[in-house]
């Protein structure tokens, strides 16, 4: 995590426009606990790239780990983003800006697609830590990892591979 932050801050040094695209430097941002930084990097994406949700509920995640920050601190300066053309990410951003509980994404992590179940559980994992629940986290984490597509189909999806940064990272 530290080595791909410095890699993505040399990138920028060399090339500050680079900035707003390199989305996985957010990431690498909220595994080594720089909350801040990772919220900001977040927004200037979706600066460039407005529809994109996830980002949205990167930075929400970003901000309630700030020190002293919670989720419903977090949702009062949630990005605005365009609507997710998976039914699996529009449950998991309706989730996280609080506009609904987290049936319809547990729906999908027991009854959806292999890429629905890895999106679900994901995501309920990482809406569990930003709400302080580190125990069932860790067991959602677990569960994405050990679903079908992180195991074969979606083993180049990168968020596979976040999702095993996190089971190692979190324990």
């Amino acid at each position: 995590v530290e080595e791909s932050i410095a890699v993505y801050d040399s990138i920028i040094a060399a090339q500050p426009g680079a900035k707003p695209y390199l989305w996985q430097r957010g990431l690498a941002l909220y595994y080594a606990d720089r909350f801040e930084d990772g919220a900001e990097q977040f927004k200037v994406d979706v600066d460039v790239n407005p529809n994109d949700t996830e980002e949205q509920i990167w930075h929400l995640l970003c901000n309630a780990r700030r020190p002293g920050g919670s989720l419903e601190s977090a949702r009062q300066a949630a990005l605005t983003v365009g609507t997710d053309r998976r039914p699996v990410m529009r449950a998991a951003q309706a989730l996280f800006l609080g506009k609904t509980d987290d049936s319809e994404l547990r729906s999908f992590a027991q009854k959806g697609g292999d890429g629905d179940r890895f999106y679900a559980s994901l995501y309920l994992g990482l809406y569990d830590e930003a709400t302080g629940d580190a125990t069932a986290a860790k067991a959602r984490l677990k569960e994405a990892v050990g679903t079908k597509y992180a195991q074969q189909s979606g083993v180049s999806d990168p968020m596979v591979e976040l999702a095993k940064v996190h089971v190692q990272r979190r324990g």
